[in-house]
């Protein structure tokens, strides 16, 4: 693994490790976040299924790469443009810290050469936003939600 490629590796691992017990930044920002006409809602539906949308793609991606059903090469791309859609996304909902947590790792994408190393850093990318999407999820009112469509 190049050296560029294990201080992004440990950026996020320090990040999520960080975010495991403190509330990120990101999910302050976005909890007051209101956009026109939908409030605050909308904002946190959305961050919250495609953060989970994200982590589910990477996982499936990462799946293929270990199983060697398809080229890192061609997964890196592939990899990096679902990163791209949903990094540009997230600027709706003021993920700032996300944003450049993906914009650490997409900077070095193209120098990861193994399976492993590729692993390795797509499993903590994963495990950041599923962490970043628990956050999420305790701030959306599930009850009062349910409610509302079978009362």
């Amino acid at each position: 693994m190049s050296a560029r490629v294990k201080e992004v590796k440990n950026k996020i691992v320090l990040e999520r490790n960080r975010i495991w017990l403190e509330e990120p930044e990101d999910l302050k920002r976005l909890i007051n976040l209101k956009l026109p006409p939908c409030g605050t809602f909308a904002p946190i539906e959305h961050a919250f299924g495609e953060t989970k949308a994200l982590a589910f793609f990477l996982f499936d991606i990462r799946e293929m790469v270990r199983m060697g059903e398809i080229p890192i090469d061609y997964l890196k791309t592939v990899t990096k443009r679902i990163v791209e859609r949903y990094r540009d996304r997230f600027r709706n909902w003021e993920l700032n810290e996300t944003i450049k947590l993906l914009d650490e790792f997409l900077s070095v994408l193209d120098e990861i050469r193994t399976i492993n190393e590729f692993v390795d850093i797509v499993d903590e990318v994963i495990i950041y936003l599923s962490r970043l999407n628990y956050w999420i999820d305790i701030k959306i009112p599930w009850i009062e939600i349910n409610k509302t469509f079978y009362s």
